[in-house]
């Protein structure tokens, strides 16, 4: 069977960086991974940004929080209510 690009030949660029996070729904990541079996450029696309993603992610120390933090912060939300 044929898979069908649901794009049929445009190309969903404004769908790759969020497809290449991992923050689109369910439904809308089904239609870029049809699609991505059948674009090589989009393909190409995806593996640098999540390739950038990751040197991003490498190149920053975690942080802890102090902690104090979460007491700060439940006093900040209660004054406020």
């Amino acid at each position: 069977m044929r898979m069908v690009d649901p794009y049929e030949g445009s190309h969903p660029e404004d769908l790759l960086s969020p497809y290449a996070l991992d923050t689109l729904s369910e439904g809308g990541s089904l239609g870029i991974e049809a699609h991505l079996e059948l674009c090589r450029s989009c393909s190409e696309e995806i593996a640098s940004l999540r390739e950038t993603a990751a040197r991003l992610i490498a190149s920053v120390a975690a942080q802890v929080p102090p902690p104090d933090l979460r007491s700060r912060l439940i006093a900040s939300v209660g004054s406020r209510v």
